[in-house]
């Protein structure tokens, strides 16, 4: 999903997207947000041994980029940006329940407000990526899904997701889980999506790390729709701006 932004940034801006290596890979160790976070430095110091490094994630990814930005600043390396794409933080905080248990009836409502709004509200070539990206990612029971949620009365049917992509859940949730977030000596940017189940949650538990600068974009649309338009290309405006003043401090 992230070549939706790739694209709307910059021409001669290179972004590289690390694939999600967690979910064919065995073992605990490697299903740790630190160690996924050294096995991508490893790889991206491959291409550039030094920074500056900006650093985007999203959702899940949004923990692990907070700790490759951990691990460089230990290393002596610069994270000028860093930026988490409605990435929660609230694992240990009073909204924990709600963030791990919401109610079936909620949670599969509001995704089918999320596909209902996509296609309302986005452009034809949004529309289109959208739906490339779910055939692409084995998402192809998208429009049988959610005609057995409405069938019935929003029940979750249990084979609605692929097999793979239900052990990823799982391993990413454990990961998640057993990560110890740390106060962070620097700025962090979150783009905060207002609709959903966690919309009203304003930093979504980021407030309470300890982090030296914490700046908030919010932006109209579902926690899984941030890299679809319409919201995409908000996100990209706001992601390119501070690369230009990246480039301006240079």
């Amino acid at each position: 999903r992230i070549r939706h932004l790739a694209k709307r940034l910059d021409g001669g801006t290179p972004v590289y997207a690390l694939q999600d290596i967690m979910s064919g890979m065995k073992g605990k160790e490697v299903r740790r947000v630190e160690a996924v976070a050294q096995l991508y430095i490893n790889e991206m110091k491959k291409l550039y041994p030094h920074g500056p490094y900006v650093l985007i994630g999203e959702s899940m990814g949004g923990k692990i980029v907070y700790e490759m930005a951990q691990q460089l600043l230990a290393d002596g390396e610069t994270v000028p940006v860093l930026a988490l794409l409605d990435t929660y933080n609230l694992e240990k905080s009073s909204d924990d329940e709600m963030y791990r248990y919401p109610r079936r009836s909620m949670y599969y409502r509001m995704l089918i407000q999320k596909h209902a709004s996509i296609w309302r509200e986005s452009t034809w070539r949004g529309r289109m990526d959208y739906l490339r990206f779910y055939f692409e990612t084995g998402y192809g029971k998208l429009i049988k899904f959610t005609r057995k949620l409405i069938e019935r009365n929003l029940r979750p049917a249990s084979n609605a997701l692929p097999d793979h992509i239900t052990k990823l859940k799982k391993a990413n949730l454990h990961a998640d889980k057993e990560y110890v977030v740390l106060p962070y000596p620097g700025k962090v940017i979150l783009f905060k999506a207002l609709r959903g189940i966690m919309g009203g949650i304003t930093a979504n538990g980021w407030d309470v790390v300890g982090i030296r600068e914490l700046v908030i974009h919010p932006l109209d649309c579902y926690h899984g729709s941030i890299l679809f338009e319409p919201a995409v290309t908000q996100l990209a405006a706001h992601i390119q701006k501070y690369l230009n003043e990246l480039q301006d401090q240079s």
